[in-house]
């Protein structure tokens, strides 16, 4: 099991990603997500997290995207 700071960095992380994207226009794309992040400049490490997202696929909430950052497959 990891070292509890370690985990609270990663669900902080999520949160993190989740509170910057609430509020956008969705459904985008994750070029269209990557095109957004750098214009509000967000942090490079939500960036990193946006830019390991399969290119082409549509994301219709901060949520749903959160949850393939997490999952590393699509949602359900």
């Amino acid at each position: 099991m990891l070292p509890t700071h370690v985990r609270k960095a990663r669900h902080d992380d999520r949160d993190e990603l989740t509170g910057l994207l609430t509020g956008l226009p969705f459904p985008m794309a994750t070029e269209e997500l990557l095109a957004v992040g750098v214009r509000l400049l967000l942090p490079p490490r939500i960036l990193d997290q946006l830019g390991r997202l399969p290119r082409h696929m549509r994301f219709h909430s901060a949520a749903e995207v959160r949850d393939y950052v997490v999952t590393g497959a699509a949602p359900a």
